[in-house]
């Protein structure tokens, strides 16, 4: 038995782009099948048009030829451009994507954003993407608007009235075209300005009476009549204007300041208190500065020679007596003169960077805030193409941990858990590194708030000439540093 086609995951398997191209494939068939089951060109529910000061559109979803949602998802007010009218209020769909997300210059999130105008209309006609949703008419200075029910797809449960309904939260929908409305023949044109009346005829002859005829029994009574259309919300109100500020209330007037009072009288002095202990004894001072010598005396007479004695027999060597004490340290010289300053050598030539491949772009957002999805696909990619061997071989290069927020509000150390994935090439200068654990269980635990830290070793990596891969931060600092080969390259993003 054939089934729908569908994209089937494996614990392990290696998801490529084929795989969510075609999951993404197959989603927007089963959307655009139930779209076109509903009727392109029609308005599914909601954007009822009413017109007072100005032209108000409520909220609501139709579809345009072409199959894409135009939406609005609150009350829009619009002004008239200048002329008299008549004038049609149009829904327009354009695409846009987020710049940050680009993949180089490949945009990767494309967003669909529905306008509301209101133009002339016998402007030109519209194309595949746009849809007009009303007709609004100036007669008498009083604006009118006209809406096809053709316009509208009927509500799943809806019982042919005819009349545009409110559900239990104000929004609008079609009950469904009367049983005798042939629905088949689609959404008529759009309702031309009335035409000039014509003249009055002359009244024609008045007949002859004819008999009474006899008074026939009172008939049942009829059925109760369908309820009237409800009116549409009128516009809001402007808000009155601020009322004027009050002037400030008059100051008091300060007080006279009291007289000081008198001063006491001295008090009479205390007893004398207790002697004190004996201080301990001090320590000895230093050794005073020796005197200057005495001046020498006055050289006496000189005496008779005497006889010369007989030599006396040679003593004994007397003892070597002990060395003397070191005598106190002389007071310091005075200070040299300062030499003279030497000149400042030349500054050698600045070194080249080295040239070692380099992280040139990663698809996070450092130090900044990412949802958890962004874990299903880390790419980085390399300023030169990887060596095809180690491309094959793969090594873990990549790690990924997750810095847990504390419980108590910082006042404990947190937890740091290993986040699994696994590491692939998308071509020969890009890796990608995607979560193999399951998100649904992990964001019980990967809370906004947390911090993700990845890191690569660029030691392990190298290019097609054997070149290490450097851990230089370029793309986290926005300029460029040393390359200088081997390290481990650090980034982080938070949770929200």
């Amino acid at each position: 038995m054939a089934e729908d086609a569908r994209t089937e995951f494996a614990q392990g398997l290696r998801v490529t782009k084929e795989h969510l191209e075609h999951l993404q494939g197959r989603l927007r068939e089963s959307i655009a099948d139930l779209r076109k089951t509903v009727g392109l060109g029609k308005v599914g529910w909601g954007l009822r048009v009413a017109a007072g000061g100005e032209v108000t559109v409520s909220p609501g979803v139709a579809f345009s030829p072409s199959g894409v949602r135009l939406a609005l998802s609150a009350s829009t007010a619009l002004g008239l451009p200048e002329g008299s009218g008549p004038w049609r209020v149009v829904l327009t769909a354009t695409n846009s994507d987020d710049p940050e997300l680009r993949f180089g210059t490949q945009p990767t999130l494309i967003s669909l954003t529905t306008t509301v105008t209101i133009e002339p209309a016998d402007g030109p006609a519209l194309g595949a993407d746009a849809l007009s949703i009303a007709r609004v008419a100036s007669t008498d200075g009083a604006l009118q608007v006209t809406q096809d029910d053709l316009l509208f797809a009927a509500a799943g449960s809806h019982a042919h009235s005819g009349q545009h309904l409110q559900d239990a939260v104000g929004n609008w929908y079609f009950d469904g075209a009367p049983l005798h409305v042939d629905a088949i023949k689609g959404p008529q044109g759009e309702v031309g300005p009335a035409g000039v009346a014509g003249p009055k005829g002359d009244p024609g002859a008045t007949g002859a009476a004819g008999e009474p005829g006899p008074a026939g029994p009172p008939g049942p009574p009829g059925p109760r009549g369908d309820a009237g259309v409800v009116g549409l919300q009128g516009p809001v109100g402007p808000a009155g204007p601020v009322g004027e500020t009050g002037p400030p209330g008059a100051v008091g007037a300060v007080g006279p300041s009291g007289e000081p009072g008198a001063s006491g009288e001295r008090g009479l002095p205390g007893p004398p208190g207790s002697a004190g202990a004996a201080g301990a004894t001090g320590e000895r001072g230093p050794t005073g500065v020796s005197g200057q010598p005495g001046a020498p005396g006055a050289t006496g007479p000189q005496g008779d020679k005497g006889e010369q004695g007989a030599t006396g027999a040679t003593g004994p060597a007397g003892v070597v007596g002990a060395p003397g004490a070191v005598g106190p340290p002389g007071p310091p010289g005075p200070a040299g003169p300062t030499g003279a300053t030497g000149a400042i050598g030349a500054t050698g030539p600045a070194g080249e960077l080295p040239t070692s491949p380099f992280i040139a772009d990663i698809n996070w957002h450092h130090n900044a805030t990412d949802p958890l999805r962004r874990l299903d696909s880390l790419r980085i990619r390399f300023s030169a193409a990887l060596d095809p061997k180690l491309l094959e071989l793969l090594p873990p290069v990549v790690q990924v941990w997750a810095e847990l927020q504390p419980a108590d509000n910082g006042n404990a150390p947190a937890p740091i858990l290993v986040v699994h994935g696994a590491l692939t090439a998308s071509d020969q200068a890009t890796l990608v590194w995607g979560v193999s654990d399951s998100l649904d269980v992990a964001a019980k635990t990967l809370l906004p708030g947390t911090r993700i830290l990845i890191r690569v070793h660029c030691a392990l990596l190298f290019d097609a000439q054997h070149r290490i891969v450097s851990a230089a931060p370029d793309r986290l600092v926005a300029f460029a540093t040393p390359h200088l080969p081997g390290g481990i390259f650090e980034s982080w993003f938070t949770i929200g």
